[in-house]
């Protein structure tokens, strides 16, 4: 141990005289392990979030969603290897009291979900058997949260009554926290979408039957869950559920393609594998980064090689000549480690601030104590490795023919061929990180430049579901919305709006079922169900949709005046062939009959291509729809009117919500935003890899090149060329770096085929991508090679004569 200590204390001494030396090799760590310090936040954030369910290994979930209310009767009826099956369905309703209105979510359960959840009261009682006889429910249960936030927690909530969708409902208690729903279960999840319930009431009956009192037209499903008998496992659990579905499809129809997943994959979904790609993208950068300072090691065991040479003459064994190697690079990979918690408490700001806008749970990455114990771990198997190499060949030199003052031929060789190894790896990682990081960001820069038809930036969204018993009637809720339109126009900064049934970039789309006549042609086209929206008020406008012919929608089209529609360029080429031929053509909805009065430029999300599309004037359109989305083309900021907006819509009905205020953006590009992390993590890994890369090129060379000086002097003085001597001796760091890129390219086709989930607009064999990160790499890498060589020769190589 004393021997150690004294190793330990050498060590520091030498580091400490070669400060350049090891603050290089220290930063070069501190990335490694910082990169894969923030993975590990990142991971130990988003997927060791604990289930708040009892017993969740023993809970499986219905995949997809349930589809038939008939399948849960008899999973319920024959339960097998089931030993507790329980539903929540989730919809939004409006709360009205006499402190205004908001739009809450209202999840519903069957009997068996709160003692399946392990889901207890924390105030008041819970749901009795009583609760769940065939009636409207009259009883509801508070989130914690939603208690606090609406009654302050105070305990005098039990017993209030709340009005949700004009219908009263009394308080009987408050969940303990920390619950949560299914649908609020998985982690990281886009914020496009609000999730979480804010309280319960009890399921009595098909959630699939609508409501006629619901204020909600967006169905959000039925989540099944189910728990495991003892001894019962999810195989047993799927073939169960097969049988039960065999035999509703003999009975009642086509079979439902369901199975179960065990609740923590579920929870966990595809966001494993997209930290899997940056884990090992950090690996990758931490190999690289190891290598160049293993490299370094042994460049500078070099440079000590006649100190090691006099030690083993004295008598001292491998094993402590090993040991001293590996005492450096103990210490470098500490110091480094220490560094490293910075640059990962520096990126997990930056992460948490690039997605916490976009992303849930990103409150949970942070740098604790689990964080600490991992880096340590990280930085001790990094030392140990990096000075493995190094410690190797430090030991098993042989000190005659140092002592005799020189190194001999077979120990440069074996040196140039383990520089030669190293280079070819570091520049093989290297250029697969980049181009997996340059697939990524390409794919997510197409996604982000797509021309989606219409501009979101500047566009203030707002939902409003009108109460069915305030206005029973449609021309009450015209008169409704009217007045909305022409209140908002108001509004100082807005420059227009406008209403619709299904905003773009929503979570839905309304689809018609048409027919074609055309003016020139007697007979009709068949039925087909086409995409439609309803608009009232200057939609194209403010949406910046192009008009490619004829009008758009406008005050013109009340309920009174002729029928019309806009269609888009895709529904005018499939019916009469282009857009010039679209006006004044007949489109029929059942027997009405609308005439094309002008043809939009196309509209499309980021996921798929332009669709058939057909615009209905809102009071033209047969259904009456008491849901509608405001838009606000904005001349500041959209965020700004979102007080004004909301005190707008109270003055005319104080009871009527709107909810969900926020940019359009935000819905369109949500989505985006894990891909977005993803990619952009990815990329600046990639790019940090190849500078580590360079340097120890660049450092290899300039190892190889120094150590060649006499021979270079001697070249010189012989008469040959600048250039020739440049060339002769840069060809092997060339070769090299054209190995590492033959080597890198391959490796690259075989690990980004694993990304193919993760790539929507390019392949995982982009041959554009393939191209530009190799040629960066080669010239990085040539000039690491060649830089060395022209220092050497420029700085007067022949004083080498003179001083041997």
């Amino acid at each position: 141990m004393e021997l150690l200590w004294l190793d330990v204390r050498a060590s520091a001494r030498t580091l400490m005289r070669n400060r350049a030396f090891s603050a290089v090799a220290i930063a070069t760590l501190a990335l490694g392990i910082g990169g894969v310090s923030l993975v590990f936040s990142i991971t130990a954030g988003l997927l060791a979030d604990a289930i708040p369910y009892q017993r969740a290994n023993e809970i499986c979930i219905l995949q997809p969603s349930l589809s038939d209310w008939r399948l849960f009767e008899l999973m319920g009826s024959d339960p097998g290897p089931f030993a507790s099956v329980a539903a929540y369905n989730e919809r939004a309703a409006n709360l009205a009291d006499a402190t205004g209105a908001e739009r809450i979510l209202v999840g519903r359960v069957t009997p068996t979900f709160l003692s399946l959840t392990g889901t207890r009261t924390a105030v008041g009682r819970g749901f009795s058997k009583d609760d769940f006889q065939p009636r409207q429910p009259t009883v509801l249960l508070l989130t914690d949260a939603f208690w606090r936030r609406r009654f302050g927690a105070s305990l005098r909530a039990v017993g209030q009554t709340l009005t949700l969708d004009d219908r009263a409902y009394t308080i009987i208690g408050v969940i303990a926290p920390p619950f949560r729903a299914p649908e609020d279960l998985p982690s990281a999840r886009s914020l496009a979408a609000r999730i979480g319930a804010d309280v319960l009431l009890p399921l009595t009956g098909n959630p699939q039957a609508r409501d006629p009192a619901s204020t909600d037209r967006m169905w959000r499903g039925v989540d099944v869950l189910v728990r495991l008998r003892p001894g019962a496992n999810v195989d047993q659990g799927r073939s169960h559920l097969g049988t039960l579905a065999r035999q509703l499809s003999g009975r009642l129809g086509p079979g439902l393609g369901h199975t179960l997943v065990r609740l923590p994959d579920y929870v966990a979904g595809d966001l494993p594998r997209q930290l899997a790609l940056l884990g090992a993208a950090v690996t990758l950068l931490l190999v690289v980064a190891g290598t160049n300072v293993a490299h370094l090691l042994l460049a500078r065991g070099l440079a000590r090689r006649q100190e090691m040479a006099i030690r083993s003459a004295l008598g001292a064994a491998r094993r402590h000549l090993m040991q001293c190697s590996l005492t450096d690079a103990l210490l470098l990979s500490l110091c480094g480690g220490v560094l490293g918690v910075c640059f990962a408490w520096a990126g997990e700001a930056s992460v948490v601030g690039l997605a916490g806008e976009w992303l849930s749970r990103t409150d949970r990455v942070r740098v604790d104590g689990r964080v600490l114990a991992f880096t340590a771990l990280v930085s001790l198997l990094a030392g140990l490795g990096v000075g493995l190499v190094p410690g190797l060949h430090v030991s098993r030199i042989d000190p005659l023919p140092l002592l005799n003052g020189g190194m001999g031929s077979r120990g440069q060789m074996k040196q140039g061929w383990l520089r030669t190894l190293l280079v070819v790896t570091q520049i093989a990682l290297s250029l697969t990180l980049l181009i997996g990081g340059g697939l990524l960001a390409k794919d997510f820069l197409r996604a982000t430049w797509l021309d989606l038809g219409f501009d979101p930036a500047g566009v203030l969204v707002g939902e409003l579901s009108l109460s069915r018993v305030a206005y029973a009637e449609p021309e009450q809720g015209n008169a409704f919305f009217r007045k909305v339109l022409d209140r908002t126009m108001a509004i100082p900064g807005v420059q227009a709006a406008a209403l619709t049934n299904s905003a773009p970039g929503g979570p839905s789309m309304a689809s018609v079922n048409i027919r074609v006549r055309r003016n020139d042609v007697a007979e009709e086209t068949p039925e087909a169900d086409e995409q439609c929206e309803v608009v009232a008020g200057a939609y194209f406008a403010t949406l910046a949709i192009p008009m490619r012919a004829g009008r758009p929608l406008d005050e013109r089209d009340r309920r009174t005046a002729e029928p019309v529609v806009v269609t888009n360029e895709q529904f005018a080429r499939k019916y009469w062939g282009g857009t010039g031929f679209a006006i004044n053509q007949q489109v029929l909805v059942g027997e009405r009959g609308y005439r094309v009065v002008g043809v939009a430029g196309n509209v499309q999300d980021l996921e798929a291509p332009a669709q058939p599309r057909i615009y209905f004037a809102y009071e033209q359109f047969a259904a009456w729809s008491p849901q509608m989305t405001l838009l606000l083309r904005v001349t500041e900021g959209p965020k700004t009117l979102a007080a004004p907006l909301t005190r707008t819509v109270a003055e005319l009905n104080r009871l009527q919500p709107i909810y969900d205020v926020r940019p359009l953006k935000e819905i369109v590009v949500g989505p985006l935003a894990r891909r977005a992390v993803l990619a952009a993590l990815i990329a600046v890994f990639g790019l940090v890899t190849i500078i580590v890369a360079c340097v120890g090129v660049y450092g290899a060379t300039s190892c190889a090149v120094a150590e060649r000086r006499r021979e270079i002097a001697i070249r010189l003085a012989l008469g040959a060329s600048v250039s020739r001597v440049v060339a002769t001796i840069a060809l092997r760091g060339g070769m090299a770096v054209l190995c590492g890129l033959v080597l890198g390219i391959g490796v690259a086709l075989s690990l980004t085929s694993l990304m193919r989930a993760h790539l929507v607009g390019v392949t995982h064999t982009d041959v554009g991508t393939y191209a530009v990160v190799t040629l960066l790499v080669a010239v990085v890498g040539l000039g690491g090679s060649v830089a060395p060589v022209v220092k050497v020769v420029r700085g007067q190589p022949l004083a080498a004569l003179h001083s041997d």
